[in-house]
């Protein structure tokens, strides 16, 4: 587990071929947003985090109740979301 802030990158070394989920969550706001991936040894997987409108649409129109319903509703919740950009080859 690692922390990103705004504009930051994170490097994290795969030693064998594994499934891996990459998540991003606030410790000020519920919920999770997940991303599985086939991690290979030597590979960068390049993978955005922005911010989910969604959950601001919930918080704007029920405030924090708002973010409780929409975390436990959703698989995927939470202030940000993960899209997945590509894989490229490091060696």
């Amino acid at each position: 587990m690692t922390d990103i802030a705004a504009g930051g990158t994170t490097y994290i070394d795969v030693p064998a071929e594994r499934k891996a989920t990459v998540a991003v969550y606030s410790w000020s706001y519920p919920g999770k947003f997940s991303l599985n991936i086939k991690a290979k040894p030597g590979a960068r997987y390049t993978v955005e985090i922005s911010p989910r409108e969604e959950s601001f649409v919930a918080n704007a129109v029920l405030g924090i109740a708002g973010a409780i319903i929409d975390a436990s509703d959703s698989k995927n919740s939470g202030a940000f979301k993960l899209r997945f950009l590509g894989r490229s080859r490091t060696s």
